[in-house]
């Protein structure tokens, strides 16, 4: 798994929640959370590791609004290390982008 080569923290955002028929509460739901869970505690992340349930764009016809964005933003404030750069004018910024799917 490559977050594992190059993260020493991960918070999984499982996203489109709502397509669950008890949303958060659905049996199905959490013993997909379990599934992960199971799949996780061989890595150096753990079982315990945060799952966020979330539904960002929930489907039209359910009438709900997004939902869990701001448990994911507080959830990344909380467990994230942010560092403190001082970058001089001379250095660029560089950013890092990875998909692990």
């Amino acid at each position: 798994m490559l977050g594992e080569i190059l993260m020493d923290k991960l918070i999984i955002a499982l996203n489109k929640v709502d397509m669950f028929p008890q949303g958060v509460s659905d049996p199905a739901l959490q013993a997909q959370v379990k599934k992960l869970r199971g799949r996780f505690k061989h890595t150096k992340f753990g079982a315990f590791l945060p799952i966020v349930p979330t539904a960002a764009a929930p489907k039209a016809e359910s009438g709900n609004e997004a939902f869990g964005i701001e448990n994911l933003i507080n959830t990344i404030l909380l467990y994230i290390d942010i560092p403190n750069r001082e970058l001089s004018k001379k250095q660029h910024f560089q950013f890092a982008i990875d998909h692990c799917f």
